[in-house]
């Protein structure tokens, strides 16, 4: 992973920020970097749809070829 990094909001349930914190103290790792491995994990169980998505026929299929993203020059 790049040194660069994009902020985002993400909303937890208390539960989820109380044990993100409690597995920080316990690890030494900043809640970002615990969040950022977990993001990680999703992609990769959900890699092979990612790749079928980004194929132009996957996107033709959905109806996304071609389009412009709105108040975009």
């Amino acid at each position: 992973m790049g040194n660069r990094k994009v902020a985002t909001t993400v909303y937890l349930t208390p539960a989820q920020d109380g044990q993100l914190k409690e597995l920080g103290l316990r690890t030494g790792l900043p809640v970002a970097e615990l969040v950022r491995r977990g993001v990680d994990r999703i992609l990769g169980e959900h890699a092979g749809i990612l790749e079928e998505a980004s194929s132009p026929a996957a996107a033709d299929r959905m109806g996304l070829a071609g389009r412009k993203r709105q108040g975009v020059a």
